[in-house]
């Protein structure tokens, strides 16, 4: 899904049997992917095989990783990032069995993917409450910190969740809390999924047109998509879907766009809500809803030293 518009770019879906780093695998050999694209992804699929499909593909991507995930310390930039590289399966056998048996690792560069490696300490300050402090270590295949500083790059991984924001609005909001699927066979399913993204997609196509026809008129910029309420469109075209415009009337279309850019979402500082604990089971009863508060982040540039030194080399795929 693309951060700006939250308009679908691709999808995969397949059987049970598929999890979504095998889909996603899929996905990356697309023709979705092509060169200026930045690929933000979960620490689910910081593997090797996804990364260098996607570099394979002219993309660059942001990637959060395990903190257990080894990666070789090659050499120290100055902004406290560092160069690595993501074996390969072969490279990462044999790195782990030095490790495992307690053995001297080769000084040889590990064949992979070359990535810059960003640790971070993320700071939340709630209004009320004490500060929290999580360790955040992504990768990422911008290597320049000139380009993309260490910073930036961790700050900009928060943007990945958009793509959560998306799911919530075409699972919950689109479906109008109903259930999701209702078929009971392999094609129906498939039929449901593809009308539901094909409405999603067009819902949020709506959105990024109201943004594009509001502009500054100072500055002259386009409007953040993401003060489009999502909810005002899905509404007014519910409401104006079989409307036929008379003589002289506007189209549904400039309808549409206008209720939405009267219900325009303030813009808001960052905020937080505090991870809900599920009931253990259906007799015991859930607790209630946990207040949203707004929160400061502060992100600092760390130097963890918990890989070890290889002799740098070039890397290869």
């Amino acid at each position: 899904m693309a951060c700006g518009t939250r308009g679908i770019l691709g999808a995969r879906f397949g059987p049970r049997r598929d999890n979504e780093v095998t889909l996603a695998k899929n996905l990356a050999t697309s023709p979705t992917l092509s060169g200026g694209q930045l690929v933000l992804m979960d620490r689910a699929f910081h593997g090797h095989d996804i990364l260098a499909r996607i570099t394979d593909c002219g993309a660059d991507f942001i990637v959060r990783a395990h903190a257990h995930h080894w990666l070789p310390h090659l050499r120290e930039l100055a902004d406290g990032s560092f160069l690595s590289c993501v074996p390969d399966r072969a490279s990462s056998q044999r790195q782990a069995a030095s490790r495992f048996c307690n053995r001297r690792m080769p000084p040889s560069h590990p064949h992979g993917v070359a990535v810059r490696v960003v640790d971070a300490d993320i700071t939340a300050t709630p209004e009320h409450g004490p500060p929290r402090t999580r360790p955040l270590r992504v990768i990422t295949s911008l290597l320049d910190p000139g380009e993309a500083p260490a910073e930036q790059v961790a700050a900009v991984y928060a943007e990945r969740w958009n793509s959560e924001t998306s799911l919530f609005e075409a699972k919950i909001l689109q479906r109008d809390h109903r259930p999701l699927l209702r078929s009971k066979n392999p094609d129906g399913v498939t039929q449901e999924i593809y009308g539901l993204l094909i409405t999603h997609q067009y819902l949020q196509a709506q959105r990024a047109r109201a943004a594009q026809a509001s502009r500054n008129p100072a500055t002259g910029q386009a409007l953040d998509p993401d003060r489009v309420s999502f909810t005002a469109v899905l509404r007014a075209i519910r409401r104006h879907l079989h409307y036929r415009p008379a003589t002289g009337q506007p189209p549904p279309i400039t309808i549409v766009q206008t209720e939405a850019l009267a219900q325009l979402i303030p813009r808001r500082p960052h905020r937080t809500r505090p991870r809900a604990r599920q009931a253990p089971n259906h007799r015991m009863r859930a607790p209630g809803p946990l207040p949203t508060g707004n929160v400061n982040y502060t992100i600092t540039i760390c130097r963890r030293d918990e890989t070890p030194h290889v002799t740098p080399q070039p890397p290869t795929k």
